[in-house]
């Protein structure tokens, strides 16, 4: 895969307007040792997803689906991202991530809510800040790289 960024996104409006309407977005991660990946859902993407530039987002990670993603991002910082879309036109979207985590009770939580355009989320325990580093979209269930 080549380096690509979010700037798919921000290129096909059509594709940033059907990700950020789907019911969820899922996050992948892994532990340095061990067999499994964690997959998570993470919530309604208008109201916890943010595209700040072309190579950088945020989203709000809310309780209910444990805490093991958080704990994964601080161990080696890997995370992917997938939108998914099953309707019409089919598609899948995934971005494959560095992260880093703000949580809740840091001094850094609310001003980084606020730089995300989103207020206080009942029930968010952290802020997650991703940096793309490639991305994948399947359309119509063939595969291809994104630039």
């Amino acid at each position: 895969m080549g380096s690509l960024s979010f700037s798919v996104l921000c290129k096909q409006r059509l594709t940033i307007l059907q990700a950020l309407q789907q019911q969820t977005f899922l996050t992948a991660s892994a532990p340095l040792t061990g067999k499994h990946v964690n997959i998570s859902p993470k919530g309604l993407p208008s109201a916890t997803f943010k595209i700040f530039d072309p190579n950088h987002a945020a989203y709000v990670d809310a309780t209910g689906s444990g805490s093991e993603t958080i704990s994964q991002v601080y161990e080696n910082r890997r995370i992917t991202i997938m939108f998914c879309s099953f309707a019409k036109s089919p598609r899948i979207m995934r971005f494959f991530c560095m992260g880093s985590v703000v949580e809740w009770d840091s001094p850094r939580f609310e001003p980084f809510l606020r730089k995300m355009g989103k207020g206080r989320i009942e029930g968010a325990k952290s802020c997650d800040s991703v940096g793309c580093l490639q991305s994948t979209l399947t359309k119509d269930w063939q595969s291809q790289e994104c630039r």
